[in-house]
C-alpha cells in the first residue's frame, strides 16, 4: 500500500508539536497556511511564546542517507536546511527586527528523532558538519530539547 507523503509529513508535524509541548512546557501548534502568516514560519510554532526564536521544520522520509553529506550538494539534509533558511529569510522581510534561529526535526522510518541546528547549543553527542557553505550540528532531538530548555529558561 502506498503512503501519502503529505499525510506522513502532517502526522510528523503533529508528533513534533507534541514532543516540543511536553518537553518545554508551553504550547506548540502546526503552522497554519504552510507558514504564510507573518507571525508563524516553519512547520511548528508556539502561539504562547512570541519570543520563541526557532523556526522549526519537520521532515519524515522513508529513508535518509548520510553517506554523501560531505560530497553531494543535493543531499536531503541540505535540502531540509535550505528550506529552513529560506523560511528565515522570508520571516526577516516581514519582521526585520526579530531574531530567528534554525532547527530541523527529522527522522526516517524506524529511526529516532533527530535535530539539525546552527545555534550555540552543544550536546554531549553530536555531529558537527561543515560542507557546501553550511555549518550545522546534528544530534538526537530529545537531547537538543533538554539543552534548549536550559538555555531558553522554559
Amino acid at each position: 500500500m502506498a503512503v501519502d507523503s503529505r499525510v506522513k509529513g502532517r502526522t510528523y508535524e503533529y508528533k513534533v508539536r507534541d514532543i516540543f509541548t511536553k518537553t518545554l512546557g508551553f504550547k506548540f501548534e502546526r503552522t497554519p497556511m504552510s507558514g504564510a502568516l507573518y507571525y508563524a514560519k516553519g512547520d511548528v510554532f508556539s502561539p504562547e511564546r512570541p519570543d520563541w526564536p526557532y523556526i522549526i521544520e519537520c521532515k519524515h522520509y522513508k529513508e535518509l542517507s548520510f553517506n554523501n553529506l560531505l560530497s553531494a550538494k543535493s543531499n536531503d539534509l541540505w535540502s531540509f536546511w535550505q528550506q529552513n533558511l529560506d523560511a528565515i529569510a522570508t520571516a526577516k522581510k516581514e519582521l526585520p527586527n526579530a531574531e530567528y534561529k534554525s532547527v530541523v526535526a527529522f527522522r526516517w522510518n524506524r529511526s529516532k528523532n533527530y535535530a539539525m541546528w546552527d545555534s550555540e547549543i552543544e550536546l554531549k553527542s553530536q555531529m558537527n558538519v561543515k560542507a557546501h557553505g553550511y555549518n550545522v550540528k546534528i544530534g538526537l532531538l530529545d537531547d537538543w530539547l533538554v539543552e534548549i530548555k536550559k538555555v531558553f529558561s522554559c
